[in-house]
């Protein structure tokens, strides 16, 4: 189980990178380990780039990574977007 919060780069398949905040946090059941998450940015285009590009890759400034893919684009403004990590967190 684990927690992180700070800055992340979104690599979406393609290649496009994107620099968001990250607020991930993991958990362990028996068996396997679930990780979600909310992505922030000051850039709504970046979150809506993010949302429809599927799955994606996180990367944190330690180097560990993630796969995940977008549940909800939340928020006044668009600039919230849930996640569902799959396979090892980054956290």
């Amino acid at each position: 189980m684990g927690a992180y919060e700070g800055p992340a780069t979104v690599i979406l398949p393609e290649g496009t990178r994107f620099g968001v905040v990250a607020y991930l946090q993991s958990t362990a059941a028996p068996g396997m380990q679930i990780w979600r998450g909310v992505l922030t940015s000051d850039d709504g285009q970046a979150l809506w780039d993010i949302a429809k590009g599927g799955r994606a890759t996180i990367r944190l400034p330690s180097g560990r990574e993630g796969t995940f893919a977008p549940a909800a684009l939340e928020g006044l403004t668009g600039r919230e977007l849930r996640i569902n990590g799959s396979g090892v967190a980054p956290c």
